[in-house]
């Protein structure tokens, strides 16, 4: 189950990060669900993600736990089953593992493979394999029926993916029975059934446009995120913009006093990175960027704190000005006299 070690990784980053980020970055859709959860609202803070995972994951079992969850969501109809089970016609063996391993290539690009073993790969290959020739199987006696109609098929396969058609192809077999979320979605759109705004039609699709664009700007978007910086309703494009005119720069300065520290160890002079760090937070803040409670509340007690010395030292300032004059007086004094001004000055200095 990865959707404990995607949430570790994460951690309370995930909460500052925007929804394009997560969309790319999080594959899980557990994590996703939580994020999104909690930005709406229909999750309440004091709800942990452990909390919000045992509502659909029982480690004791599963498969069937999920099923159960799956029944209380689906309306009444809606059937579970087992796809090799309904291969029991007769899909001959050879053809379901030569397009499961056609599809295992596919998926070996995928930009998950990182964390999939070769047996997951191969599995999910051949769960894939059975699902589509399932469908294939069901709804090859609306063939003749279904030619030349749109979504005119017995069932299909609703993925976002293009695997099946591709893995189809490699061994001479016409993808018939997979279709596409947007599709459908419009459909129901035009029948009355949903709205959809137009920013949810475009999310439907796979957008290796935006892929590129978060991909890139990840090590820099993750510096932001460990420094307490929160990325809510900033667009790609505004990240990007700001990004390049001054929070890179501003990143890089904090990175390369951070790996000076390193360097020297135990007799590193941390202010410089200190300081660094606070224009980061600054810098952020004066873009429009919000930080996390917490951090607020430091930047402001800082504030406060560089206010009052501001404040501090032009009393310095002028008790130092008085005392200058008061050395020039006390030059025309005798010796004894002297001594004993110099003491209460610097009874005054204290």
């Amino acid at each position: 189950m990865g959707a404990p070690h995607t949430h570790y990784y994460f951690g309370p980053r995930l909460l500052a990060l925007s929804d394009s980020f997560v969309d790319v970055q999080v594959g899980n859709v557990f994590v996703k669900g939580y994020y999104y959860g909690r930005l709406n609202g229909s999750i309440l803070p004091s709800v942990t993600f452990e909390q919000y995972l045992s509502n659909y994951f029982e480690p004791t079992d599963a498969l069937p736990f999920l099923v159960e969850v799956l029944k209380s969501t689906f309306p009444t109809g809606v059937e579970f089953s087992d796809p090799s089970k309904l291969l029991e016609a007769g899909i001959p063996e050879e053809r379901i593992s030569t397009l499961a391993t056609e599809l295992a290539q596919v998926v070996s690009f995928s930009r998950k493979t990182e964390y999939r073993s070769p047996e997951e790969i191969e599995r999910l290959a051949r769960t894939d394999s059975e699902l589509f020739f399932a469908a294939h199987q069901l709804s090859s006696e609306q063939a003749d029926k279904s030619s030349g109609r749109f979504l005119g098929s017995y069932c299909y396969l609703i993925t976002a993916s293009g695997r099946y058609r591709r893995g189809a192809k490699k061994i001479g077999l016409r993808d018939t029975v997979t279709t596409r979320p947007q599709t459908l979605m419009a459909l129901l759109e035009l029948v009355g059934h949903i709205e959809l705004s137009p920013t949810q039609f475009v999310n439907l699709f796979e957008n290796p446009l935006l892929i590129y664009a978060v991909t890139q700007s990840w090590p820099d978007v993750q510096a932001l995120l460990d420094s307490g910086i929160m990325l809510h309703n900033k667009s790609i494009a505004r990240l990007r913009w700001d990004l390049a005119h001054e929070l890179h720069n501003q990143i890089v300065r904090v990175e390369e006093s951070e790996q000076s520290i390193d360097i020297e160890d135990e007799t590193a002079d941390t202010s410089k990175a200190e300081q660094e760090y606070i224009n980061l937070l600054r810098s952020a803040a004066s873009h429009g960027y919000r930080r996390i409670p917490g951090l607020d509340l430091l930047m402001k007690s800082l504030e406060k704190a560089e206010v009052d010395m501001r404040s501090k030292e032009k009393s310095i300032d002028e008790k130092l000005e008085s005392h200058e004059e008061l050395e020039k007086m006390i030059a025309q004094f005798g010796k004894r006299k002297q001594k004993y001004l110099r003491r209460l000055a610097s009874k005054v200095k204290m």
